[in-house]
């Protein structure tokens, strides 16, 4: 007899709290009209939290991009101030191209313009020697970038 009581409870719960749910939701002002809701812009402290936190991570490629071109290409200090100038000048116009809206073949073409300048003014920074270790690490990082969008396009996973 317990048992059928303790189901009984359980029953009631659930359909008590089954019943509750359309309430809470009528009363946030949720109304079901079938359709996904639009896309809203980020509006106030969440729009500058957000962009608070694409800066940080903005700037931490940055760095993370700076050490590596250091350390592959032994750049002196000179050259790392410059260099971080000009990543972090294309990194902040990399990401106004991007806040303008949605990703179009305009837009893709204007990151590739600010990406294939900012790369033309890092070579400009390095001597000759660094230069020609520059120039075989893009072409390397162009040929495994190819790989991958082929491999993709292909329906196959690139190997690793």
């Amino acid at each position: 007899m317990k048992l059928q009581s303790l189901a009984s409870m359980a029953l009631g719960a659930a359909l008590l709290a089954g019943a509750a749910l359309p309430t809470a939701a009528s009363a946030q002002g949720a109304t079901d009209t079938g359709a996904a809701p639009a896309a809203q812009p980020m509006q106030g402290q969440h729009a500058k939290a957000h962009k608070a936190k694409t800066a940080k991570h903005g700037d931490q490629a940055v760095t993370r991009q700076v050490d590596r071109l250091t350390k592959q290409l032994k750049l002196d200090d000179s050259q790392k101030a410059k260099i971080t100038e000009i990543l972090t000048d294309a990194q902040k116009q990399e990401q106004e191209a991007r806040t303008k809206g949605k990703q179009t073949a305009e837009s893709r073409k204007q990151l590739r313009s600010i990406r294939d300048d900012a790369q033309a003014k890092v070579r400009d920074v390095l001597n000759p020697e660094q230069q020609k270790k520059y120039d075989a690490m893009h072409a390397a990082h162009k040929a495994k970038s190819h790989h991958k969008a082929s491999a993709k396009s292909a329906g196959s996973a690139p190997a690793q």
